[in-house]
């Protein structure tokens, strides 16, 4: 995976605005061979360009989602999200249809600091389903495929 800014370009060393790239994900690569564009919130909404993005790829067979920090809320409800592909178009923080909830670890880093590590295990299920239905798509004999 690779992390992204691709809103932004450096023109005579100052960082501006890339409008040829709005939209595209934080995070983009590949996982079990299969390609992996990962948008990551924080308490704001994605855009409509971001939206637009995702269905895109998820259109070529790529996998595409969001990564969502919700910090607000309850205890209960606050926390790191997974956003399925398909709850994307309809992004609710008071609903949260379609997410996931990402366990979390808290620790003291070595600046003293609280530091949270996500457990990825849901991500990595999800990924491995889809890599085992493209292998299932791909070994069955041609005429069988639709």
């Amino acid at each position: 995976m690779r992390v992204t800014d691709p809103e932004m370009k450096i023109v005579g060393g100052q960082a501006v605005q890339d409008d040829r790239n709005k939209g595209r994900p934080d995070l983009v690569g590949h996982i079990y061979g299969l390609h992996v564009e990962i948008e990551l919130k924080a308490g704001e909404y994605p855009t409509d360009d971001q939206k637009r993005e995702i269905t895109l790829v998820r259109q070529t067979g790529a996998l595409a989602f969001l990564i969502v920090h919700k910090r607000t809320g309850s205890e209960e409800t606050r926390g790191y999200y997974i956003v399925m592909p398909e709850a994307v178009r309809m992004f609710s923080y008071k609903t949260r249809a379609g997410w996931i909830k990402l366990e979390t670890i808290h620790y003291p880093g070595p600046d003293g600091k609280d530091k949270t590590v996500l457990n990825l295990h849901p991500l990595n299920q999800f990924i491995l389903a889809q890599a085992a239905s493209l292998v299932q798509y791909l070994t069955q004999p041609p005429e069988t495929k639709s």
